[in-house]
């Protein structure tokens, strides 16, 4: 683990910043093959997430089990992080080693929550099929 690691690690984004400026390796990987940004979206700390996003950190780098930092975000129902992630072009059809992609992460979410719109996943179902599970 790099020390850009532990200062996303503890939200010190004062240090996040030094270290960036410094040169510090942006896509590091620590022993689980985590970068930086897989922490903090991880943990829904979204500076240091659009930090690293703006320092040019791989949005679609997997670790060892093949989790990107979206399926992290979006496993942790962290919304602002999932939203910044997507607008720095994350691909949410990356599957994990469990075949997993965000879409199926995020359906293992409440039924109960709603998008901007105030819609919950039943309304905005593609099929009856689908609508009835939820």
């Amino acid at each position: 683990m790099t020390a850009l690691h532990h200062a996303v690690n503890h939200c010190r984004l004062n240090v996040v910043t030094k270290l960036l400026e410094l040169g510090a390796s942006v896509d590091a990987k620590d022993d689980g093959g985590n970068t930086p940004l897989h922490l903090a979206a991880g943990r829904g700390i979204l500076n240091p997430v659009m930090s690293l996003l703006s320092a040019g950190a791989n949005v679609n780098e997997v670790n060892l089990q093949g989790v990107t930092p979206l399926h992290k975000a979006v496993s942790g129902g962290h919304g602002p992080c999932v939203e910044k992630l997507l607008e720095a072009r994350a691909e949410p059809n990356i599957a994990n080693a469990e075949g997993n992609t965000s879409v199926h992460l995020a359906a293992r979410g409440s039924a109960n929550l709603k998008n901007k719109a105030g819609k919950l996943p039943k309304d905005v179902a593609l099929t009856p099929e689908i609508a009835k599970r939820l």
